[in-house]
């Protein structure tokens, strides 16, 4: 009996210290749509103080996730909650802002089932309340060549700014590998290294 309210005790200190070492950040990203229009969206995303995955003794405040995002388009709310590296907001032909992200980002593809296409990536469509996204099971061609529009350098806590440019994002260090073409635009020949291995 001693025994358990000991272990209980423990385990509710750890608990304690876990959330008390977690952070929540926030800032603002100014994305340039592919209608020529400017928005701003909102980025949110909890960090806590874990080591590096090469390195368990690098202790840094890293993200747990990927960021949440918020936005407004035509007087109407916006908000995508889903585990994938996100990177294009788009307006669709009919007016319907859309996501898109590398289908294997976060274990994405594998959690929901997603199979292989051509090119690998997931658009999300949302539904009349702006909560809720779906799939369908290839991105449109019209996204193919969009340029990547999304923050993707968030995981260091301490060079976080408040808000981000257009211009503060074209500096992201992705943009100048010429083997990570996919992530800086919607590369219609791109199929991920996953879905090879399952076409071989």
């Amino acid at each position: 009996m001693i025994r358990r309210i000991r272990d209980g005790l423990l385990m509710g200190v750890a608990m304690f210290l876990l959330s008390a070492c977690s952070k929540t950040r926030s800032w603002e990203e100014e994305v340039l749509l592919n209608t020529g229009e400017t928005i701003w969206v909102k980025r949110s995303a909890t960090y806590s103080y874990q080591g590096g995955a090469g390195n368990p003794f690098d202790m840094a405040y890293r993200p747990d996730g990927t960021p949440s995002l918020e936005f407004a388009y035509k007087n109407k709310k916006y908000h995508f909650d889903e585990p994938i590296g996100l990177l294009v907001l788009a307006i669709s032909p009919t007016g319907v802002p859309v996501l898109v992200g590398p289908a294997s980002s976060g274990a994405w593809d594998a959690v929901n089932n997603y199979k292989c296409t051509y090119p690998f990536y997931v658009q999300f469509v949302p539904d009349d309340s702006g909560e809720k996204w779906s799939w369908p099971p290839a991105i449109e061609p019209w996204l193919y060549g969009l340029s990547t529009n999304l923050f993707r350098s968030y995981g260091d806590y301490k060079k976080a700014q408040s808000r981000y440019t257009m211009k503060d994002k074209s500096l992201q260090v992705f943009f100048r590998d010429p083997q990570l073409r996919h992530s800086q635009q919607i590369d219609p020949s791109y199929t991920g290294d996953l879905c090879n291995m399952k076409r071989k």
